[in-house]
């Protein structure tokens, strides 16, 4: 079972792990470092187009108009190629490792989240071609959509800005995605739905919530990564 982020987590993280840190002017890593910010920011927002034209798509927006899924694993693969370059580099200091490290995991808990909401939306396209339950599922799931969109949406500026309030309220919004996961956990484990679906449709719908729920922790991470 996904748990929320623990509390203890917001205040163990080192104070420059925020994006790729705020380079200190005397700081001859400072061109790197910007570079590994922008393109973490980059990613962020990347991640977090693809987790909201999911919810579009829960929300029965046309096809036409969400468009594609935005591609996430070239600049994830440059971002990570550089961090890790950067590690190898003797100079550098603990605290510019962790800065460095922090941001390795993040491109990580962002691919993760990418990953899980392309998942979510193969699963609608079944919902979208099953004329007899796939509405239904689809209005049930919507909630849960837009409620990971919420955490990718505060989790991407914060990556971006390194806006301490946003990644604070990405992290608390995620408690809204866990939630809405036990409601429908419950629905199916207790055969309340047994009436309103049929087996098939509630594997789907289950294997849905638990993409959503990957996909805002994964977001919540990042976010958590970012507070000082």
């Amino acid at each position: 079972m996904l748990s929320v982020l623990p509390d203890t987590m917001l205040g163990a993280l080192p104070e420059d792990i925020r994006g790729a840190t705020k380079p200190r002017k005397d700081d001859p890593f400072t061109p790197e470092l910007k570079i590994m910010r922008r393109d973490l920011a980059t990613l962020a927002f990347a991640c977090a187009d693809a987790v909201g034209k999911t919810a579009l798509h829960y929300g029965g927006e046309d096809l036409w108009a969400i468009g594609t899924m935005p591609g996430y694993e070239p600049l994830a693969d440059s971002l990570e190629g550089m961090a890790r370059g950067f590690l190898s580099d003797s100079h550098l200091s603990a605290a510019h490792t962790d800065v460095v490290t922090g941001t390795i995991k993040m491109s990580g808990d962002l691919r993760t989240a990418a990953r899980g909401a392309r998942q979510a939306v193969q699963i609608a396209f079944l919902f979208r071609a099953d004329r007899g339950y796939g509405a239904q599922a689809l209005e049930l799931l919507s909630p849960m959509a837009e409620a990971v969109s919420a955490v990718a949406e505060r989790a991407a500026f914060a990556a971006q800005t390194g806006d301490q309030s946003a990644a604070t309220q990405a992290v608390q919004a995620f408690r809204n995605v866990d939630t809405l996961r036990v409601q429908v956990e419950t629905g199916i484990c207790s055969h309340s739905w047994d009436e309103h679906f049929p087996p098939t449709v509630q594997r789907l719908i289950r294997a849905a919530t638990w993409n959503f729920a990957v996909s805002g922790e994964s977001m919540a991470r990042v976010a958590a990564r970012l507070i000082a």
